[in-house]
């Protein structure tokens, strides 16, 4: 098994174009990192990344209008940044290309019919159902991105960069994806100090699974308070987001507050969020 770990890091020397890495020792340490982690992975408990996790029927009650409905799990967004209370990632620069800044989360994998021993989402209710790339296609579609930044994956097989791009996630060797998050500098080591984002939206291209609705990642800062669609400004396009979440109850991380329609983080949308948006009409992240 070391063997064939060692020979798979050898083929993929050519495929970290992505952030240019340099040959020699800093290429050596990359693969003794990737190394432990391909070794210790089974060992873990679970992966220690930000994932965004994909299922249906997000009320988990059979029966009910959600039941086909796609949506993202949000246990795990932000978990592992500094910034959780704010509630964004913060971008580092890449140790191969001083232009580049970069974060390798969140990645997407899907909720678990409980067959996985070690997966932090384990809900049969929630999880799809039938063959991967047969019976559903899963697509994560970019609705929106900022300029310069780019997601990917480190073989470049996955490449988002304007609104339209998708990928095939149900097409993916495994449900389990890791994402990379580069803005490109115009001079080396000028760190981006402009809110920078990217929204989602699923949808299945075999029509078993209606659309979810668009979530956001916001990178570098937080959006304004009512920034809700996440494109650096507080408009109509945000009070119609705002509408669509209106008096709902259980505003929780695990719906990323609603997308941040929760904005005070009570566990509903009301009349207090509504006037923390109001606030911040016409403001411009950026």
């Amino acid at each position: 098994m070391v063997s064939g770990f060692r020979s798979g890091l050898a083929g993929m020397d050519e495929k970290f174009s992505l952030l240019k890495f340099d040959r020699g020792n800093k290429m050596t340490s990359i693969r003794k990192f990737l190394l432990v982690i391909l070794l210790c992975g089974s060992a873990l408990a679970y992966c220690p990344l930000d994932h965004l996790f994909i299922g249906c029927n997000e009320d988990a009650i059979p029966g009910t209008a959600d039941d086909m409905k796609l949506f993202v799990h949000s246990l795990h967004k932000y978990r592992n940044s500094e910034n959780f209370g704010e509630r964004f990632y913060t971008l580092s620069v890449s140790g191969m290309d001083p232009q580049n800044f970069i974060i390798n989360q969140p990645g997407f994998d899907e909720i678990n019919d409980g067959s996985q021993y070690d997966h932090p989402l384990k809900d049969p209710n929630r999880s799809l159902s039938g063959v991967r790339n047969v019976d559903y296609q899963i697509m994560v579609q970019c609705l929106d991105i900022s300029e310069n930044f780019r997601v990917t994956n480190l073989t470049g097989t996955i490449v988002l960069d304007e609104p339209g791009d998708f990928f095939n996630h149900s097409a993916q060797p495994d449900t389990h994806i890791h994402l990379w998050y580069v803005w490109r500098s115009t001079q080396p080591y000028v760190q981006p100090d402009e809110l920078l984002w990217v929204t989602y939206q699923l949808y299945d291209a075999k029509g078993k699974y209606s659309d979810s609705e668009p979530f956001s990642i916001a990178f570098v800062k937080a959006p304004p308070a009512g920034d809700l669609a996440m494109d650096g400004y507080v408009d109509g396009l945000d009070i119609e987001r705002f509408g669509y979440y209106w008096l709902m109850q259980g505003a929780s991380q695990d719906n990323d507050y609603y997308e941040r329609t929760d904005i005070n983080k009570d566990g509903s949308v009301d009349f207090y969020d509504f006037a923390m948006l109001a606030q911040n009409w016409m403001t411009i992240a950026n």
